[in-house]
């Protein structure tokens, strides 16, 4: 297992090599510049979204909640 992960790690080092040797990397630009800003997009995405689905949960929670309480209050 760790010889295949080596081994992938070194030919995708040649790779880029041959890409920076060959002036190839302008063409990867658009879809490097895609995966960027869909990554920006899905983590400010759940950001935005992660306040309101948490405050959905939380309405919907029937059990009551220990968290209001301090350790002190529980008697532990």
């Amino acid at each position: 297992m760790f010889s295949q992960i080596s081994r992938s790690l070194r030919d995708s080092r040649q790779a880029l090599i041959l890409l920076f040797r060959l002036r190839l990397w302008k063409y990867f630009a658009i879809p490097i510049l895609i995966a960027l800003l869909t990554a920006v997009a899905i983590v400010s995405l759940a950001w935005v979204l992660s306040g309101m689905v948490g405050g959905l949960i939380a309405e919907a929670w029937i059990w009551e909640c220990a968290c209001q309480y301090t350790i002190s209050e529980m008697n532990l």
